[in-house]
């Protein structure tokens, strides 16, 4: 892992934060080939945050396979990162973020994606707790076009 040149950009993110540089890290992570998982890591708070839109969780609940695989994987992962600084790491808590809840087999990564921009920006991103998908579609479609169209103008 940490000689693949492919991963020279995630060796780094776990660099950062182990060594306490970078405070938190999110994304979206592919899981099974199927399903979208949304995940913040915050080292201070020794939290992997989740949102899993197949996942409502419950204290009797067990945690869903996607997000049990997204679990490990991030464990793998901060594991080696805390490693390469000969540092210990304990297993990191699990925590839920709010997300809506998907009726359909392909709107996961919406709304990981919505769970993870409410979760960093609230007052800008709403959490979408539509049932209209195509709805969400649109808006996160016309954040990111307005996204581009700020960098855009910037650097003409």
């Amino acid at each position: 892992y940490r000689h693949d040149h492919t991963c020279k950009n995630l060796c780094q993110f776990g660099s950062e934060l182990s060594s306490g540089s970078v405070t938190q890290f999110g994304g979206i992570t592919h899981v099974n080939n199927n399903h979208w998982v949304a995940f913040l890591i915050s080292p201070t708070e020794s939290t992997i945050y989740l949102a899993d839109s197949l996942h409502a969780p419950t204290r009797d609940d067990k945690t869903s396979v996607p997000a049990t695989e997204a679990i490990c994987a991030l464990q793998w992962w901060l594991d080696a990162s805390y490693l390469e600084l000969n540092k210990s790491v304990s297993p990191f808590r699990i925590a839920w973020l709010p997300i809506a809840y998907q009726n359909d087999l392909s709107s996961c990564g919406f709304f990981a994606l919505n769970a993870l921009m409410h979760c960093l920006n609230p007052t800008k991103y709403s959490l979408c707790d539509c049932i209209d998908t195509a709805m969400l579609r649109i808006r996160l479609l016309t954040s990111i076009l307005n996204h581009h169209a700020t960098h855009v103008s910037e650097h003409t």
